[in-house]
């Protein structure tokens, strides 16, 4: 027997019970609602059209947006990752940098070593080395234990510390000259001297500790706005552009020193007899393998 127990009711009935009743309600709703007093809206004619396909992207999934917009910005992201050294403006000093050397000197040397270098693409033994393998090692060609990377030749290698000491003695001196027109006291002369001295090097004036001057792009000159209450608006603008300028001058020739010695001296660590990849242990690390073999297969990134 069923839990529930089940009552048929005649339909279509006149009988004045409640079952019957509510059995010609049912029918009378079910009735009214085949009869519409206000039909439908009406399917709006197509104007569009699907596109034959959609793409697609593995970390994203179906692209609905600008394909141009995604390409760009997967292109940026990309950038960043596999090349953190690029600088971002809105860190740095946002003065424009001075015309003459870009658009009046009759050599565009600097300029290039900027393109390449904001690129990845400056040709340090350690590029070379990734792009083509053997017969170019990643050492650095001056002796140094480490990779040649372009941060390494212009900030850490030995080679060129005299090169930088240099630049930073002569950048002191006319530095301290400009701030000596203005009649500004001894606390911008400690703060700016200080960004000068460590301007050359990894140090806390840069945004991320990491200096970044072969770019082309110095540190934020930030000075102590209330000390330089005695200038006018005007001419603290003007102090703040010359100091820029200064900085600048200073790192792109500094910049197109180095790099120009690089180029004139061959690396140590280069035999076209290797195999594409085998890399060559640099003297400081030869122990570690025997004698007799000179050559160790190893992966590096």
């Amino acid at each position: 027997m069923p839990p529930y127990p089940l009552e048929h009711t005649r339909a279509h009935t006149t009988s004045p019970s409640l079952p019957s009743a509510l059995n010609r309600l049912a029918d009378h709703i079910a009735s009214q609602s085949q009869r519409f007093f206000a039909p439908p809206p009406a399917v709006p004619v197509p104007t569009f059209s699907m596109d034959p396909y959609t793409p697609y992207s593995e970390s994203n999934g179906y692209i609905e947006s600008n394909i141009t917009l995604h390409i760009d910005n997967a292109l940026t992201r990309h950038t960043r990752t596999q090349h953190p050294s690029i600088a971002f403006p809105i860190l740095y000093d946002t003065t424009p940098p001075p015309p003459y050397p870009y658009t009046h000197a009759a050599s565009a040397y600097s300029a290039t070593i900027q393109l390449y270098s904001r690129s990845a693409q400056l040709d340090s033994a350690y590029t070379l080395s990734n792009r083509f393998g053997a017969p170019h090692q990643p050492w650095c060609r001056f002796g140094c234990h480490c990779f040649e990377t372009a941060h390494h030749i212009f900030t850490e290698c030995p080679r060129f510390s005299a090169f930088r000491q240099s630049a930073t003695e002569t950048l002191r001196d006319t530095v301290t000259t400009t701030l000596e027109t203005f009649n500004l006291d001894t606390t911008t002369f400690i703060f700016t001297l200080r960004v000068i001295d460590e301007l050359f090097a990894d140090s806390p004036s840069w945004p991320t500790a990491r200096s970044l001057y072969y770019l082309g792009v110095i540190p934020p000159l930030s000075l102590p706005s209330e000390r330089m209450q005695s200038i006018t608006a005007l001419q603290q603008q003007r102090l703040c552009r010359n100091l820029a300028h200064e900085f600048h001058f200073s790192a792109i020739h500094l910049t197109a020193r180095i790099w120009g010695i690089v180029r004139r001296t061959f690396p140590t660590f280069s035999s076209s007899s290797k195999s594409p990849k085998t890399l060559t242990l640099p003297n400081h690390l030869s122990h570690i393998i025997s004698s007799s073999s000179s050559r160790l297969r190893i992966s590096y990134v």
